[in-house]
């Protein structure tokens, strides 16, 4: 989880019951410590992507 002025971001995997993974990110934003808006970014199967890295996508 990130924070930037008046928005929240949040990251996380999501293994649904097949098996297949999902990538998210939900978004917040925050107006008098109350959530105003959500907005959600889902990126699906990424099991099959191969990191360049040793990092990971997680």
């Amino acid at each position: 989880m990130c924070s930037e002025g008046d928005m929240v971001y949040l990251f996380h995997k999501c293994t649904l019951a097949d098996g297949s993974v999902n990538k998210v990110c939900d978004i917040f934003r925050v107006e008098n410590h109350k959530i105003v808006e959500h907005w959600d970014v889902i990126e699906r199967g990424v099991e099959k992507i191969q990191s360049i890295n040793k990092n990971g996508i997680f």
